[in-house]
């Protein structure tokens, strides 16, 4: 298991046996990638009726480009930010995120994943292919006891 302080930059392994990486590498990491010829472009909408909770989520993928594999997978998750909850035994945590009640500003946090762990598999990869998907989720009234705005 790799130290929190070290992220993912676009699940690639720039160095053998890595896909986790330190803050003194995300620039140039993330530069290498946004060099990339983008061979497929996604585009999102999600709309959540509050009154049933439900989150539907339409997605369009196009792909620009050709490549050499046979499928591609799709990852949706769901993410709850500006969480008020304890924090504690981190020693990389952001200062300024402690709160005046002693609680830690939680932000970006996993609540469910929508396409399951490892995703839906996207089999018409061709260039010139255009799938539409569209999922359907009812967001828990809590996680952990903690409330969902």
């Amino acid at each position: 298991m790799f130290a929190l302080k070290n992220k993912m930059i676009n699940r690639h392994a720039f160095e053998e046996g890595s896909i986790s990486y330190g803050k003194e590498s995300w620039s140039n990491y993330a530069n290498l990638i946004l060099d990339e010829e983008a061979i497929v472009n996604i585009g999102a909408t999600a709309d959540i009726n509050t009154t049933n909770r439900n989150l539907k989520i339409k997605i369009e993928i196009y792909y620009t480009g050709s490549q050499n594999l046979s499928t591609n997978k799709l990852n949706v998750a769901l993410l709850q930010s500006n969480i008020q909850a304890p924090q504690s035994n981190y020693t990389n945590a952001n200062e300024e995120d402690y709160l005046e009640n002693g609680n830690y500003l939680h932000n970006h946090v996993l609540r469910h994943l929508i396409t399951g762990q490892w995703g839906e598999e996207i089999t018409s990869i061709d260039e010139g292919s255009l799938i539409e998907l569209e999922y359907n989720y009812i967001i828990e009234e809590d996680y952990n006891d903690i409330v969902v705005n």
